[in-house]
């Protein structure tokens, strides 16, 4: 038998292949602590959390009546990695709408394997703030009480992907950003996080390894087989492109799916050739983290039919050809074309009337008139929003920055309006005939600044509610009444957009990113003030002992709100499935009189879907 075990190990090592070992091994059998190869992980418990008999020797039993266990990361891999366990819920299923998170680790970003506390889904997901954006893989749940499941969750820069019972959620991992760090800790248990519940599971058999494992080795770890080790083969490799048709250029990215071969034992070739043809003569390329990425030139002048080939090489002999079509469409009919492009006013919307300072758009005017700062007042419905102008500071002191200039355009599809063009900071203000106010601020200060403040003062009748960014799953800590009080009542870090208003008008605030905002992750870059009856949105741009990056150029919106007529049996809709719903919602969902595709908009049947609109 040894024979036999040796004569074995030496013929995977002659084929470069190695089983896939995790990092880190839980088991529970003895205490809350995992193994790893230099020695023992501790696990910290964070309530009480208890040990009972599990599928195997030991389990955790987990939840809000005992506790969860806390490990230190330094082993898990931000780039790459696999976690898998067992899970037995034991007075729960999932149709229950609460949070089940079984593997959460936090940094700048976060993973989470978890089950979702709408629907009966799992999740894996990822992203590189807390504030996201999110990407997960989802798999519908069919458990019951006492029975125990597989569970696994692998990210990489390809995606993330979800197995439930050896078997994934999606064809192909889900593309998204991976944290831009992990945290210090990963948590084991089953957490509610937000949604009290007094429900629990019971875990067993964690196993963490530091790569992206392939389906086969997931489907062999749910059946017991913990040594399989994963060939090179064709089936699981993959090819992904990403076209750039302004540089002409085709980033190809090749993977060897998980296979449990060293990087070092393989090469491989990339080209581009017409459909049918060999590869030719091209470069090897070598392999890392069982992945190969290359920019490869195309030509999207002209039509052809082409194909990606990737050559696949172990140890210098060829291991599989894969081709993936490659069609460069014939791009005559949309060159120089000006579908989407054309300078018209689309119903039920106006075109834009300048009166003097004052720019008119359908229910609203902006009041850009001389001698006023940005912007003199604001009205929605006939409705003044503003308390007193929107105002620039710099230090104590209001910086003014004066329109000169209010222009239309012949189509009447937006105005321009030029402030004090030779000051500091240069402004433009373009009025869309929707109504977005647009300004841009350059330029270079004349001198150091003690601070830059951009101040937007609402009446108090106006700003009666609040919506905006959070990063929180409990939307009602950022939307619903303004807080009460007096002097700061809601702060934050830089966030994308704030709206403040009442049941009829309000006034929206955004900006794409912080990029030129040099106090944007500060606690306070956002915020929002009540003065006695006026309450006033302050952006904090720049604080003491910061600089304006160079060249800078800051972007932000304002936009009045309604922004178009509202029907007038608006209160009768009742969104559908919802009870007595009588109106229709389009969920991207492939079923034959929708989407052809989820979060595309393809129909899936034409002839359908233009008889249910």
């Amino acid at each position: 038998m040894r024979l036999l075990i040796l004569l074995v190990g030496l013929t995977l090592a002659s084929l470069g292949r190695s089983q896939s070992r995790p990092v880190i091994t839980i088991s529970f059998d003895r205490d809350f602590d995992g193994i790893t190869a230099a020695g023992p992980l501790v696990g910290t418990p964070v309530g009480k959390p208890v040990l009972v008999p599990g599928r195997s020797g030991q389990a955790l039993k987990s939840g809000p009546p005992t506790g969860y266990v806390d490990y230190s990361a330094a082993l898990l891999r931000r780039d790459a990695g696999t976690v898998e366990m067992w899970v037995q819920p034991l007075d729960w299923a999932p149709a229950e709408e609460f949070f089940h998170t079984f593997f959460d680790t936090r940094g700048e970003g976060s993973l989470y394997l978890y089950k979702y506390y709408q629907g009966s889904d799992l999740l894996m997901l990822t992203c590189p703030s807390l504030k996201g954006p999110y990407a997960s893989s989802r798999v519908r749940l069919d458990w019951k009480p006492g029975e125990w499941h597989h569970i696994a969750g692998t990210w990489s820069r390809h995606g993330v992907r979800v197995y439930v019972d050896g078997k994934p959620g999606t064809a192909m991992p889900t593309a998204g950003e991976l944290p831009l760090t992990l945290g210090d800790t990963f948590r084991i248990g089953d957490h509610p996080w937000h949604i009290e519940r007094t429900t629990s599971s019971l875990i067993d058999e964690v196993r963490i390894y530091d790569r992206a494992l392939s389906p086969a080795h997931i489907a062999a770890h749910a059946q017991g087989n913990l040594d399989f080790i994963a060939p090179l083969n064709a089936d699981d490799a993959q090819i992904k492109t990403e076209m750039d048709p302004v540089r002409h250029e085709l980033a190809v990215t090749l993977t060897t799916g998980g296979a449990d071969v060293p990087d070092e034992h393989l090469r491989a070739k990339l080209g581009i050739v017409a459909k049918g043809q060999p590869l030719g003569d091209v470069p090897e390329r070598e392999v890392a983290d069982g992945d190969v990425r290359v920019v490869l030139s195309v030509d999207v002048t002209k039509p052809a039919q082409l194909e990606v080939v990737a050559q696949m090489l172990q140890q210098g002999r060829q291991a599989f050809e894969l081709r993936r079509p490659l069609d460069v469409p014939d791009m005559t009919a949309w060159k120089g074309n000006t579908l989407g492009l054309e300078d018209r006013v689309l119903p039920p919307w106006t075109p834009v009337e300048v009166d003097g300072g004052i720019v008119s758009v359908w229910g609203r005017d902006y009041d850009f008139s001389q001698g006023s700062d940005l912007v003199k007042q604001i009205t929605s419905g006939g409705k003044p929003l503003l308390a007193g102008p929107v105002r620039l500071r710099t230090g104590e002191k209001v910086h003014r920055v004066l329109p000169v200039d209010v222009t239309v355009s012949p189509a009447g599809t937006r105005a321009t309006v030029v402030h004090s063009p030779d000051a500091w900071p240069r402004v433009t203000t373009t009025i869309e005939y929707d109504g977005l106010a647009w300004f841009e601020m350059t330029g270079t200060p004349r001198g150091p600044l003690e601070s830059l403040t951009l101040d937007i003062p609402l009446r108090p009748e106006i700003a009666r509610y609040r919506h905006r960014y959070g990063a929180d799953w409990d939307t009602s800590k950022v939307t619903g009444l303004l807080p009460a009080g007096q002097g700061v009542i809601d702060q934050d870090a830089f966030i994308p957009y704030y709206w403040l208003g009442n049941n009829d008008r309000g006034l929206f605030w955004f900006c794409e990113s912080d990029e030129m905002w040099p106090n944007g992750q500060s606690p306070d870059a956002v915020q929002v003030l009540r003065d006695g009856d006026t309450v006033t949105l302050r952006l904090n741009i720049l604080a003491k002992g910061q600089t304006l990056p160079a060249p800078w150029k800051l972007a932000f919106g304002l936009q009045a709100t309604p922004v178009k007529p509202l029907p007038t049996d608006w209160r009768t809709w009742r969104l559908q499935p919802g009870h007595q719903g009588n109106t229709s919602i389009i969920w991207p969902t492939p079923t034959p009189d929708s989407l052809k595709y989820y979060g595309y908009p393809e129909a899936a049947n034409p002839s359908l879907f233009a008889e249910r609109v």
